[in-house]
């Protein structure tokens, strides 16, 4: 997110004060680089605008002992991911440590497809990923739960249950539609960026894709959860710690209502342009 500044000091033409506090920093304690998205400011404090006549958007880079890191991501999932917050208090850095998007699109890695592929479709891709794969295992657990356990009051396993079976058929039937779905739009959008830039319906298509996969696996995975009852609940059940971190994950920005709601725009022909996606 772009959530900091990036000033240019009026005592120089070659570095940068960066200030900002960036969210969700999954994996920054074991970063090398850590890098947090800014508005270019001039001396000033006014956002330098770009040829849109937008405020410029870039990315700074960090050293880890250049920001402070808290101790923050005290979550109810997703607590391995270590995505603390971290902020950088006028910190000075070079020229080269701040890059803006269109020096990004102007570079000579710029027509290498990994940087074709849309930006934002490619950073939501692994919260799909993982949520399906979340899913696909929440089936597993309550299939194998299912074999052993005789509910309160019954006289037949979980597993012998009519109910039980039609839960487990539509989650699997899901799982593979959405799956299948996730995929083909990431290949289509492959192949394209093989020899240009990714459309806006390519990029429409990916990044609903992905939201749908990440609310099927939440679908799925709370029905496996409710399906099982009472044994779901204990700490040493996966199913309750896919319910957690997929609720988690899917409060993510890559994946939040205001994807759809920016896909449903361009839809209706409201944007055409729609950079968010």
């Amino acid at each position: 997110a772009y959530s900091g500044t990036a000033t240019r000091p009026a005592s120089a033409s070659d570095t940068w004060t960066v200030n900002g506090r960036w969210e969700w920093g999954s994996g920054c304690r074991n970063a090398t680089w850590i890098s947090g998205g800014v508005i270019l400011c001039d001396s000033d404090g006014a956002p330098i605008l770009d040829k849109h006549q937008r405020p410029t958007e870039a990315r700074a880079f960090f050293k880890p002992d250049e920001i402070e890191m808290h101790d923050d991501w005290h979550t109810s999932g997703l607590r391995g991911s270590g995505s603390n917050s971290y902020t950088a208090h006028n910190l000075e850095i070079p020229d080269y440590r701040v890059a803006t998007v269109e020096a990004l699109r102007a570079s000579a890695l710029a027509d290498s497809p990994i940087y074709r592929f849309p930006r934002f479709g490619y950073l939501a891709l692994p919260i799909g990923s993982i949520a399906l794969g979340m899913a696909h295992d929440a089936i597993e657990e309550a299939l194998g739960i299912a074999k052993s356990k005789t509910p309160t009051g019954s006289s037949r396993s979980l597993a012998s249950r009519p109910a039980f079976h039609r839960d487990v058929a539509l989650a699997e039937s899901s799982l593979r539609a959405a799956r299948s779905l996730f995929y083909k739009d990431i290949e289509t959008a492959w192949d394209e960026a093989q020899k240009t830039a990714g459309s806006l319906e390519t990029r429409r298509l990916l990044r609903t894709s992905t939201v749908h996969a990440v609310t099927t696996a939440i679908d799925i995975i709370d029905r496996m959860y409710t399906t099982v009852g009472g044994s779901s609940v204990y700490e040493e059940s996966a199913l309750q710690r896919h319910f957690r971190d997929v609720h988690v994950a899917s409060q993510h920005m890559m994946v939040a209502e205001p994807v759809m709601e920016l896909a449903g725009r361009v839809m209706s022909g409201i944007d055409d342009q729609a950079p968010g996606l």
